[in-house]
């Protein structure tokens, strides 16, 4: 679960920009207003662009637990509130708030709450997802007030105008997209004159731009000249698989959308709708013959359909039914025919999938093969033994090796304690949240594994990144484990120790360095069976 970018996550989206940070808070929330943030969005939008700051959009929904938590945080975080509000136009947008709709409807997150980035002018700039308090939130945008920015900023103001530079407009679209931002009056402008040649094309798919928008028209008018450039089969399968999505989105006016491609006299209109009809039962395909079936009558005749749908097969993939893992393999097979690093990709996925969630190296062997073997280029090799090694724990990560800082943390009874404290013996850490599902999923894995190194020098200690005090101590009597619980709250121990992401587990060292990161499942085990090994004691 992401704290600190959203999800999935990506580091590229936290490379800064110049931004407007707009908060929006709905009149059902009135009683937030003392902590500085607004509700009145209009009103904030005038401030931020009198005063020349960034607007930071979060949007909460009501059905969210995560989204109530955040309304919370920011009640009882007003200082951090006020200290942040000094540089930003912060409000809050609830989903029922007046002109919540077309927000929501514009951005369609799949987890709350989110942000959204704007420009002093109301430009959009960037979007992030998965957002629990307010201390995460504003530190995140803190993150983005950046040298890039101004760059950013610079390149947006030279390209524009009767006058525009062009160069800067190129640059200007390469350094958004790196960074996440989508500005589709930008790629228009770039389109406008650019030629219709593989480096067009990358630039089209890197600001993706959805299916109907001015950009999206123009590759589909020139798609023959694009498919030419960039060879293959890459561009036809980007158009179909933008125009699914589209259409899936649609639901009450999708089948007159449907028509409307027919019009256009869209060659794979037909398939579309035989897909979306086919859509609904693709997670029955584990034990329905009937329903594969469809699925190969469909990708066979129309090989363009196969990464939508081999993109929901492979997640079935388990040990439990190898006649379904053959039928994928089978299916992955076909799909490397068409379009080779989709099938790589999801192999890769598979991969993952039995290495960190099962931590078995054996199932996974086969789908490691294939990886390579589909890809055809060494190049990726060093990402698929990277995916081994670190379920193994053979992979020495960036910080492998670094004694890490040092932090002054509370127990549950208010005491303190540091990390050096620990000094001599070897020390997990589980970093977890009381307001996380996946940390709580970890904790029989985390037991488990505890059950088996008694009497080793290894402790166990879980360090909750709540700001809460009560709901922490609540948790940590529900979760029920007989190892320390400590608080990093008011530290900045997540960044220093580079968590971005919970749960998450490390090993330190007796000497405090960090020998093993990033385990989680079963392969906790395989970790601490390698460390007893190689230091000589007993799991």
């Amino acid at each position: 679960m992401d704290i600190d970018a959203g999800a999935p996550q990506n580091k590229k989206m936290r490379k800064p920009l110049f931004l407007i940070i707009v908060l929006f808070l709905s009149v059902s929330c009135a009683t937030v207003r003392d902590t500085g943030f607004g509700n009145d969005y209009r009103a904030a939008v005038k401030a931020a662009r009198r005063e020349g700051k960034p607007l930071v959009v979060a949007l909460l929904k009501h059905d969210n637990k995560l989204s109530q938590t955040m309304a919370e945080d920011v009640l009882a975080d007003s200082q951090v509130v006020a200290m942040y509000s000094s540089r930003f136009v912060p409000v809050l947008l609830w989903d029922d708030a007046p002109g919540a709709d077309e927000l929501f409807a514009d951005y369609r997150f799949s987890y709350y709450p989110a942000l959204v980035f704007l420009s002093p002018e109301g430009d959009f700039l960037n979007k992030q997802a998965g957002y629990k308090d307010t201390e995460d939130m504003l530190a995140l945008a803190d993150d983005y007030l950046h040298p890039q920015a101004d760059r950013l900023a610079g390149l947006r103001a030279a390209s524009r105008g009767r006058n525009g530079d062009r160069e800067a407009l190129r640059e200007y679209l390469e350094l958004s997209s790196q960074l996440g931002v989508r500005d589709m009056e930008a790629l228009e402008r770039w389109l406008a004159t650019a030629p219709q040649d593989a480096a067009t094309f990358e630039m089209i798919e890197a600001q993706n731009p959805e299916a109907g928008s001015a950009p999206f028209r123009l590759l589909v008018d020139n798609a023959d000249k694009f498919t030419a450039a960039v060879g293959g089969n890459k561009v036809e399968t980007y158009i179909y698989n933008q125009y699914f999505d589209h259409l899936r989105s649609l639901h009450g006016g999708q089948q007159q959308a449907l028509e409307e491609l027919k019009k256009e006299s869209y060659k794979y209109a037909g398939t579309l709708e035989s897909h979306l009809a086919l859509s609904p039962h693709l997670d029955g395909a584990v034990g329905d013959t009937g329903v594969r079936a469809r699925i190969d009558a469909l990708t066979e005749e129309y090989p363009v359909t196969a990464v939508k749908i081999g993109d929901r097969l492979w997640r079935r993939v388990t040990k439990k039914d190898p006649a379904f893992e053959e039928y994928v393999d089978g299916f992955l097979s076909r799909l490397a025919e068409w379009s080779p690093m989709d099938a790589v990709n999801m192999a890769l996925y598979i991969v993952n999938n039995y290495l960190i969630v099962s931590a078995d190296v054996l199932a996974a062997d086969p789908w490691v093969d294939r990886y390579l073997a589909w890809s055809g280029d060494p190049n990726y090799e060093p990402k698929i033994t990277r995916t081994v090694k670190q379920a193994t724990g053979e992979w020495e990560c960036d910080d492998y090796g670094r004694v890490m800082p040092d932090f002054t943390l509370r127990t549950l009874d208010g005491k303190t304690m540091r990390v050096s404290d620990f000094r001599g013996e070897f020390i997990l850490i589980d970093f977890w949240a009381s307001w996380c599902g996946p940390c709580k999923a970890e904790i029989p894995h985390v037991k488990e594994a505890y059950g088996k190194v008694k009497g080793s020098p290894v402790r166990f200690v879980s360090i909750s990144s709540d700001t809460d005090d009560e709901a922490w101590r609540k948790a940590a009597k529900e979760i029920d484990v007989p190892w320390l619980h400590l608080s990093s709250k008011g530290t900045d121990m997540l960044k220093q120790y580079k968590v971005h992401g919970i749960p998450r587990i490390m090993v330190l060292d007796p000497e405090g360095r960090l020998v093993a990161d990033n385990i989680t499942g079963r392969t906790i085990e395989m970790q601490l069976s390698r460390l007893a090994e190689k230091y000589g004691w007993r799991y």
